[in-house]
């Protein structure tokens, strides 16, 4: 699950539907909520993305570093990595859209067999895929160009990457794999108490902690 937390994996979905499997309706409501929220998440990146892309971050200098293919240059990566993620973040949406409107004639009653499906479960793995990549790609391209804008030193790549990806990202990683495996594998999306009120009203959160990851072991 390196750099991609675990609801960005096929089988986490799979999870979710099976466990609504005797409550279609719900599960056509959760899975519309979230493709409405993926379509607001990524109109979000992709407006941030053209205020920095078009307006700041790719300068007169970042594109003639990229036209003249300057791979030591800040401003050529700036430029290349914000172009693909224009063009991801746009395909993005555009998935998205058409995840809402594929949803919405379906008959709750239908709606568990017909996300069951393979044709269903990779067309959701491609706008997950699609969002995973828009992120990191505006990610990128932001710390590139708040470099390029700082100077390109030393001290701007400690505040950009280093801030990122080695002091604040690592801990989101393992902090969200760990509580989005426990609720996955523990059994807590389904209807069945895994845990009686008694025995977690008793328990610490150290002990109810426990308790699930065995579960989920």
């Amino acid at each position: 699950e390196f750099m991609v937390p675990p609801d960005h994996m096929p089988w986490f979905k799979q999870h979710w539907i099976e466990s609504r499997r005797d409550d279609s309706a719900t599960l056509k409501e959760e899975f519309l909520f979230l493709a409405e929220l993926e379509l607001l998440f990524g109109s979000l990146l992709f407006g941030a993305l053209l205020g920095g892309f078009y307006s700041v971050g790719v300068d007169d200098a970042a594109v003639q570093a990229f036209r003249r293919v300057e791979l030591d240059s800040f401003g050529f990566w700036a430029a290349a990595v914000g172009g693909v993620a224009v063009t991801l973040s746009t395909l993005q949406i555009a998935t998205s859209y058409v995840t809402i409107f594929l949803f919405l004639p379906i008959n709750p009653e239908n709606f568990y067999v017909f996300v069951k499906t393979t044709s269903i479960q990779r067309y959701l793995n491609l706008g997950t895929i699609l969002i995973v990549m828009s992120f990191y790609a505006l990610t990128a391209f932001l710390m590139l160009a708040t470099c390029t804008a700082l100077g390109a030193s030393w001290l701007a790549l400690l505040m950009t990457f280093g801030v990122g990806f080695v002091a604040v990202f690592p801990a989101f990683l393992v902090l969200s794999t760990n509580a989005l495996n426990l609720a996955m594998w523990s059994g807590v999306f389904g209807p069945k108490k895994v845990v009686a009120d008694a025995d977690a009203a008793r328990s610490d959160c150290r002990a109810s902690d426990d308790t699930l990851a065995r579960i989920a072991l």
